[in-house]
């Protein structure tokens, strides 16, 4: 049967069920995911409506996103004299790569909007950068210290001592905090298919790509950005139930080949690889909303506990990347640099990752998906470190005590030991 996809307008008015079975029925670009066949379903309802091709072509423009409305227009023009599988095809992968909409709110261009500070500002004059203080205490191993990058490649660390129990005792107090208010815990896979990555908005190829990939001749896996991939791959082909929203939370270590653009990204602020505890939610298109508001209210309350200096900050249009609707960042305040850094982040990403991994509500509507950090080790240790010095000393924050039994951090010699091992031992060519 050939049907014309300009005529899904129609169709959704009498039936929104309708709608989605038709398209369901014509995409013919899908991915299998644990035995599950599942259809990247665009919103062709909106996009084909050609009052909106304006707003999202101003929208696309706006934030600095791929895909063409015009092209997905003109396929469907096609579409209409040729009904084949390849046009079919074509048209819904177009459809795909156009980002999300946008929130009304959400500010034009590269300069977001501070919606709230906590905390003052320390002293730049007695502080020393992470990398000085804890490198000279023995409690890091990185490039600019010893040169690692024979061992583990670029910017690779290790962390070591007190800093490493640090660590420890960040990750478990952030997830026992998450459980108390609600936040179920999961352990996911580090690993992932590269449909599962595109479904959830990152990019896999070209210029921009930060995925790394596993054995492509295999699959096709990728090693996970965050476990945001995982917590939306674990719902991929469900129907939501009564209970929502879902609120998961996980502790994983992060994979990303991003290049250092400037001075700061260049040291341990930039990182291929680290740690990191992820808020994810699924919920009724109608929570979203008040979800993103929760994931915040608890980044905040964790970051204020912890002592921080920060801001929350609105994103604007050129920071939403391609799934979110709306996203907030809070940047902490790292003294030795004078610089404000990135430290967590939150968004809505609405029906975006719904759609291209079939999450469904009772209603036959696609559900909302909601993120949000809650722990970035490296970049949380560098603003708990450079805010926490007092006479040389690192003071460990008072909500973490209990898990570290310490007050401060405690100098270590192994570091000196490495240095020794490495020059005494010799270096024989084969």
């Amino acid at each position: 049967m050939s049907v014309c996809l300009m005529c899904l307008r129609r169709i959704a008015s009498k039936n929104r069920l309708h709608t989605f079975q038709f398209i369901r029925s014509y995409a013919s670009f899908f991915k299998q995911l644990n035995g599950f066949q599942f259809e990247p379903v665009p919103d062709l309802e909106y996009l084909l409506d050609p009052t909106n091709r304006e707003t999202i072509k101003e929208n696309i423009k706006s934030r600095k996103g791929i895909g063409d409305i015009d092209l997905l227009h003109k396929l469907n023009e096609e579409y209409k004299e040729d009904s084949s599988e390849l046009v079919k095809e074509r048209l819904i992968q177009t459809a795909l790569l156009i980002p999300n909409q946008s929130s009304p709110d959400t500010i034009p261009g590269s300069k977001g909007k501070i919606v709230r500070t906590h905390g003052k500002k320390t002293a730049d004059v007695a502080s020393k950068s992470f990398e000085d203080i804890c490198g000279s205490q023995g409690l890091l191993r990185f490039q600019n210290i010893i040169n690692s990058t024979l061992v583990y490649g670029a910017r690779s660390y290790n962390l070591m001592g007190d800093l490493a129990r640090l660590e420890r005792a960040l990750v478990h107090w952030t997830i026992d905090e998450l459980e108390k208010k609600g936040w179920r815990y999961v352990v996911v896979p580090d690993m992932l298919p590269e449909a599962v990555v595109k479904a959830c908005g990152f990019v896999t190829t070209g210029r921009q790509n930060q995925v790394y990939k596993v054995r492509p001749e295999q699959g096709g896996l990728c090693l996970a950005g965050t476990s945001e991939m995982s917590l939306a791959a674990l719902h991929a082909g469900t129907q939501l139930g009564s209970h929502t929203p879902i609120k998961l939370c996980a502790y994983s270590p992060c994979y990303r080949a991003e290049e250092a653009r400037n001075k700061i990204d260049k040291g341990f602020y930039r990182l291929h690889q680290f740690n990191k505890v992820e808020m994810f939610g699924v919920c009724m298109p109608d929570q979203s909303s008040s979800l993103l508001e929760e994931i915040i209210d608890i980044q905040c309350g964790l970051f204020s506990q912890l002592g921080l200096c920060f801001n929350l900050i609105e994103m604007p249009s050129e920071e939403l990347g391609a799934p979110a609707y709306k996203k907030y960042d809070i940047e902490a305040w790292i003294s030795r640099l004078k610089h404000w850094g990135e430290i967590s982040s939150a968004s809505n990403c609405t029906d975006y990752q719904a759609r291209r991994l079939s999450i469904m509500t009772q209603e036959a509507s696609f559900a909302h998906t909601v993120n949000g950090t809650g722990c970035a080790v490296p970049r949380l240790l560098m603003a708990i470190v450079e805010q926490n010095q007092m006479n040389g000393k690192i003071v460990v924050p008072a909500p973490l005590l209990p898990y570290m039994k310490l007050k401060h951090l405690r100098p270590s010699r192994q570091l000196s030991h490495y240095r020794n091992f490495i020059k005494k031992r010799p270096m024989h060519a084969d």
